[in-house]
């Protein structure tokens, strides 16, 4: 949540099946801070999620976004190696990292 709070032009790109996390916790957050329990918020508004892509199109995606979120909590491994290789900042949390801090490595 703090990435998009501290950056308000931006929205998260994520796979679909992540869709049911991001939104308990966006609407957790907006529930604390402004009363809004249904999750219909400006953050929720921000997420944007597809289906399982192709090799080549998800690296198409990757050379156009500003940064790269490495999953909590498994790490993104061969994902994060890819967002490098098309200069895409990494973001890691390695303290909270369950496995291997392979983004933090790289």
């Amino acid at each position: 949540m703090p990435v998009l709070l501290r950056a308000p032009r931006a929205a998260v790109v994520g796979a679909r099946a992540h869709l049911p996390r991001w939104r308990a916790l966006v609407a957790a957050h907006e529930a604390q801070s402004s009363g809004d329990t249904d999750g219909s918020g400006a953050l929720l508004a921000r997420l944007r999620f597809c289906p399982r892509v192709a090799h080549g199109s998800l690296l198409a995606l990757l050379r156009v976004g500003d940064g790269f979120l490495d999953p909590f909590p498994w790490g993104a491994g061969v994902t994060s190696a890819e967002s490098l290789e098309a200069c895409l900042p990494v973001v890691t949390l390695p303290p909270a990292l369950t496995v291997l801090q392979l983004a933090l490595g790289q």
